[in-house]
């Protein structure tokens, strides 16, 4: 039995407070320090464990076994996915547009101080990075990415300890 709603409640437990919790970061200016990172992924499986776990007490009535589990967590997370995707997109075109020049700063210093190449082609090298990787629609796919592979490898996991079968009464 397939049930959206319950679907997209689950990805919105997910996907808003790993949003709230990047954004109080950002304002805090806290997002360049690695633990900060460490922090965000740590608490995004604990969502998850806790999602997973209330998913299966309210729509399996406490009792599933770990492969519909793990569908049913497998596409919670593509909500995630888009939901990650829309916030990135709009983060990096209007919210902090300026962490995008930033971060085309520090590629453009990293290049001409690391490299070999001519000037002219460090050039060519920078505008080709600039145009394809460094603009919000490709940071926002890979972002998006790396949450939904996140959300997967945590989920083998998760879902081992999260499900429950019925006992057998003989």
């Amino acid at each position: 039995m397939f049930k959206p709603k319950a679907l997209f409640v689950s990805a919105i437990s997910i996907g808003v407070p790993v949003i709230i919790l990047n954004l109080i970061f950002w304002s805090l200016k806290l997002n360049d320090y690695i633990i900060f990172d460490y922090i965000e992924v740590l608490f995004f499986a604990t969502l998850l464990l806790f999602v997973q776990k209330k998913y299966r007490d309210i729509f399996y009535k406490g009792y599933v076994n770990y492969g519909k589990l793990y569908g049913d967590t497998v596409l919670i997370m593509l909500i995630v996915f888009i939901i990650i995707y829309i916030y990135t997109f709009v983060f990096y075109k209007s919210i902090a547009s300026e962490n995008l020049d930033m971060m085309l700063k520090d590629v453009r210093l990293y290049l001409y101080e690391n490299s070999f190449f001519s000037t002219r082609k460090k050039n060519e090298i920078y505008r080709f990075i600039k145009q394809y990787f460094y603009n919000p629609m490709f940071l926002s796919l890979t972002t998006s990415f790396i949450v939904f592979l996140e959300g997967l490898f945590f989920s083998i996991v998760t879902c081992y300890f999260i499900q429950k079968k019925k006992k057998l009464h003989i």
